[in-house]
């Protein structure tokens, strides 16, 4: 009975919504004023080096004759852990005569006013 429920729950929170709010969140994080709305109010995040990372990015595609893309971040999967528990894989990359990308995980939670990110990792050793 347990896992039955369990099944149920997590294909409620599989639907195309809660997808869909959850890529929302993520793609807000360039354009949201201020930021800290996308964030549950104890969130573990490293924001700021994901941001580090954007400025040198953008500064190496607004070089002259530069091949480079700006910054773009991809979701590569959404797996639900619970119905109101979500794991998101991403990637932060530069498309360019040498391409520069970087793993993010985010941990998203369901409160009460939406999807929330919980916690932003870019691993030390993200680049690949």
């Amino acid at each position: 009975l347990a896992s039955a429920l369990l099944c149920v729950a997590l294909a409620l929170a599989d639907g195309p919504a809660d997808r869909a709010a959850i890529e929302n969140v993520i793609h807000s994080l360039k354009t949201a004023k201020p930021v800290s709305v996308l964030f549950t109010a104890d969130a573990d995040s490293d924001l700021d080096r994901l941001n580090s990372q954007n400025r040198q990015m953008a500064d190496a595609a607004k070089e002259p004759w530069s091949e480079v893309t700006p910054p773009m971040l991809l979701i590569d999967s959404v797996r639900f852990v619970t119905a109101d528990v979500a794991l998101v894989d991403a990637t932060n990359m530069q498309l360019g005569a040498m391409t520069a990308k970087t793993r993010v995980l985010f941990v998203m939670k369901k409160e009460p006013s939406g999807w929330k990110i919980a916690s932003l990792r870019v691993p030390a050793s993200g680049l690949f």
